[in-house]
């Protein structure tokens, strides 16, 4: 689960604050031998850079505690443990479109980095959403999107599989 808090307009200052707790469980005892337990906390704010350039700066920290199995591979087996990350995160989010809700034309191009401050494994995190919608018909809104996300470790080890990236289901 995820408790997040956004303070929209923050101080009157057009900035946007906010704050998120999480806890999460991974158990894949069964079927791959390991089960995760992560704890994480982040504070965040996001604010207009430039003409419709968004920047949304953010640290995160978490704790993941990691156990396996004997039935566990060996490459698994070598991830078992725990484990303290904290990362500075940053979106830079380009929003051409006419409205935020209903939007019938524009588009949006979104960047996003996970860099890592302290981790054991220090994996980096990068993706990217491009996003073009145009009206037809004057009533149908066709969309059409990008995305690409890859994570990479700096250090030459295997990115730990809380790190590791799956298809997304939108």
């Amino acid at each position: 689960g995820q408790f997040i808090y956004t303070k929209p307009n923050f101080n009157n200052t057009d900035n946007t604050l906010a704050t998120a707790i999480s806890s999460t469980t991974t158990d894949r005892i069964a079927d791959s031998g390991y089960k995760t337990t992560n704890l994480g906390f982040s504070l965040a704010t996001k604010f207009e850079q430039y003409e419709n350039l968004f920047f949304r700066p953010e640290i995160a920290t978490s704790f993941e505690n990691m156990k396996v199995s004997t039935t566990a591979s060996d490459s698994i087996f070598k991830q078992r443990g725990n484990y303290f990350d904290l990362y500075f995160n940053y979106t830079l989010d380009y929003d051409l479109r006419n409205q935020r809700y209903q939007t019938s034309e524009g588009s949006r191009n979104i960047f996003y980095q996970e860099l890592p401050i302290n981790s054991e494994n220090y994996e980096l995190i990068n993706s990217f959403e491009s996003i073009k919608y145009k009206t037809y018909l004057s009533n149908m809104v066709a969309k059409i999107s990008f995305f690409g996300k890859a994570a990479n470790s700096l250090n030459g080890e295997d990115v730990r599989l809380s790190k590791r990236l799956y298809v997304p289901g939108s």
